[in-house]
């Protein structure tokens, strides 16, 4: 290894100047090129710094889209930005994807915000949309931003279909980490501090308890004199629980989730009617209860009989696997659900249980 400049000055110096024994000399040799080899090396250092951003670029055909976001790694309470940015030839008409509906897909993401940047014109004769989506985490580790399918077609077309294109990105991967420590980890508390004396007030106590007093009379006053300018009169009306509850399935089927496609969405206002139902019916509250807790309950009591309970966990179990296993019914078991929620309050209405209606 060649010896440093400096290294090689410092030693001739000494040399000149004074009688230095070998021995001396090979141990102070030895020392200059340790420490000049060392600072060579701290500096030779080729670590490149860290990715802090998101900036992703994906073409096809008269398409870019770049897709970036403020923060590559997050906290689980912080917030990341997306910014969705299409440059397209002015003759060409682009589509975004429906972010709202991939990110309830994953069940990762939450929708903050969510923002339409101004149309520009851009080199080329481009013309450069942008949309940008503020976005929280609902649980830590790697979570993924999906795949994202724009759609694009020319303008001058009367049939879009002819030239209509797709261009697909890649999914993105953001690290999303937390400040709570594992759950095996025994947690550290701090002692407590001393005692630590208030500053005396400022003003007496006596000024404070009456300006307090005298605000909450005011306050009083001005809720009175409210209420004798506007006096509500409330009618209590009573109908059966059955009646409620079958007019609350008629709205239900009349609304057609069914061909909506909002299946989940149907399964849990047709549980939550029949669920309702139970509570007024049986004086089961059920509403508030998991389907394990509710069955736990109807064991221990005798107001529905075998058969009933058996009917019921299978409706219940069956309403369960749709809305958190993603099950997907087939018509007939649509169907069959309705069935069996309709014939389930008409076995067991009973005109003496009766709901109370407040009408203002």
């Amino acid at each position: 290894m060649p010896l440093h400049p400096t290294a090689k000055e410092y030693i001739n110096a000494m040399i000149r100047t004074v009688a230095v024994p070998k021995m001396m000399l090979c141990m102070m040799l030895v020392v200059c090129l340790a420490t000049f080899s060392g600072c060579q090396k701290e500096g030779a250092s080729t670590d490149g710094p860290k990715k802090t951003t998101i900036n992703e670029s994906f073409a096809s055909g008269p398409l870019t889209v770049h897709v970036t976001t403020d923060r590559a790694t997050l906290d689980i309470a912080q917030t990341v930005t997306v910014q969705l940015t299409a440059r397209i030839d002015n003759q060409w008409a682009v589509t975004f994807p429906e972010m709202p509906a991939l990110l309830a897909e994953s069940e990762h993401w939450n929708i903050l915000e969510v923002d339409s940047l101004p149309e520009k014109l851009g080199d080329k004769n481009q013309i450069i949309q942008a949309r940008t989506y503020r976005l929280e985490p609902l649980s830590d580790g790697e979570l993924v931003l999906p795949e994202l399918t724009f759609t694009f077609r020319k303008k001058s077309d009367k049939d879009p279909s002819k030239t209509e294109s797709q261009l697909k990105t890649t999914p993105v991967k953001l690290t999303v980490t937390t400040t709570v420590g594992d759950i095996g980890e025994t947690p550290r508390i701090d002692d407590i501090k001393g005692v630590v004396e208030l500053p005396a007030p400022w003003w007496p106590w006596w000024v404070w308890v009456s300006i307090g007093g005298g605000v909450i009379l005011l306050i009083a006053l001005v809720v009175w004199l409210r209420g004798r300018r506007r006096v509500e009169k409330i009618v209590r009306v009573y109908r059966p629980a059955h009646e409620i509850a079958l007019e609350r399935l008629q709205k239900l089927i009349a609304e057609n989730l069914i061909a909506d496609k909002k299946v989940k969405e149907f399964y849990q206002r047709i549980s939550h009617i029949l669920r309702l139902y139970i509570e007024h019916r049986f004086d089961l509250r059920a509403p508030e209860r998991t389907t394990e807790e509710f069955f736990q309950e109807t064991a221990l009591t005798h107001v529905l009989n075998a058969e009933q309970k058996e009917k019921l966990g299978d409706f219940l179990n069956h309403c369960d696997l749709v809305k958190f296993a993603r099950y997907g019914p087939t018509e007939d078991e649509i169907q069959k659900t309705i069935e069996i929620t309709q014939d389930f309050i008409e076995t067991t209405q009973v005109d003496e249980k009766q709901v109370e209606i407040c009408l203002n």
